[in-house]
């Protein structure tokens, strides 16, 4: 069993170890931390509950770039990824958000699926386009950016 729970300044330390360890950019997690969520497996006994996984969007406009989706592997499966992506997606709906975009590094099917579309990088709303980390996945060629609008979140 998991804990999905809103993110707290204390955890930024945590996420941004989780986010390196899966070779993930942890840049801006501290400008952003209110709008992450992070996984936790419940304490045992005297324990502290362990965090195995987070994900968060960073606001802009009537959009949001959803980033930083993690698990740690020990811990991953579909179905926390899966709950994950549904409670950023309500999140965004909640905060009457148009699109919310995202990069993967290939096609993933379950992308598509719940309703993501592949876009160019031109198609990027310019707030977005102009992020520094966006830039470099321009520059790597190898990412896919999928959007889904706000009609698609049910």
């Amino acid at each position: 069993m998991v804990i999905v729970r809103r993110a707290k300044p204390e955890d930024q330390g945590e996420i941004e170890r989780l986010l390196r360890e899966a070779s993930l950019d942890d840049d801006g997690v501290d400008k952003h931390l209110e709008h992450f969520f992070v996984v936790e497996i419940p304490p045992a006994d005297d324990e502290t509950a362990q965090m195995v996984g987070a994900a968060g969007m960073e606001i802009y406009e009537s959009c949001a770039l959803l980033r930083s989706l993690v698990v740690a592997r020990a811990s991953w499966n579909g179905e926390v990824s899966w709950k994950l992506m549904q409670i950023l997606l309500s999140y965004a709906e909640h905060l009457d958000l148009e699109e919310v975009y995202l990069f993967a590094n290939g096609a993933s099917p379950w992308l598509q699926e719940i309703g993501f579309e592949s876009v160019s990088f031109d198609q990027l709303p310019d707030e977005i386009q102009e992020l520094p980390h966006v830039d470099q996945l321009k520059d790597k060629g190898s990412p896919l950016v999928f959007r889904r609008e706000s009609c698609l979140y049910h």
